[in-house]
């Protein structure tokens, strides 16, 4: 797994002023050991975007690693930010591999939380610069026929 796309953000408590952030590779579990001891509230904000092959192999391990450091340092709250998974039928490798790393953290912690958003943007994700240049190349974009109202 490279380098790139292997960071965890933590955060013990809330936003507020007494937060503590620590980072760790979670590829190395005595990295998240040492960054989860003490820590009753962790988010999970990775997914493997790096193109591998094996991308499902390497999220089950990188959940793994978390879910079992969280469980050792009695970590009492996981947020997972996922995605949106279809109630029925196939999902893509994608979205089954997010899935199953939902699902491996809901198991680690007492008070664990999957929120599912259909799209996070970001300055420097891929999501933004897609829309920018959507922006970009059509300022105005007719609404479809089929469409009888815009919710927020």
């Amino acid at each position: 797994m490279t380098a790139r796309w292997s960071w965890t953000l933590l955060l013990t408590s809330g936003l507020g002023l007494g937060s503590v952030v620590s980072v760790a590779a979670q590829t190395r579990p005595l990295s998240l050991d040492e960054a989860l001891r003490g820590v009753h509230t962790a988010y999970y904000l990775v997914h493997l975007m790096s193109g591998s092959k094996d991308f499902e192999r390497e999220d089950r391990q990188a959940a793994t690693n978390f879910a079992g450091a969280a469980k050792q340092c009695g970590v009492r709250r996981l947020v997972y930010l996922g995605g949106l998974v279809p109630d029925s039928g196939v999902a893509s490798a994608h979205l089954a591999s997010r899935l199953e790393v939902e699902q491996t953290l809901l198991e680690a912690a007492p008070e664990a939380l999957a929120l599912r958003a259909s799209i996070v943007v970001g300055a420097r994700s891929r999501s933004f610069r897609f829309l920018v240049r959507v922006v970009e190349r059509v300022p105005v974009m007719p609404r479809p026929a089929w469409r009888e109202r815009s919710d927020p």
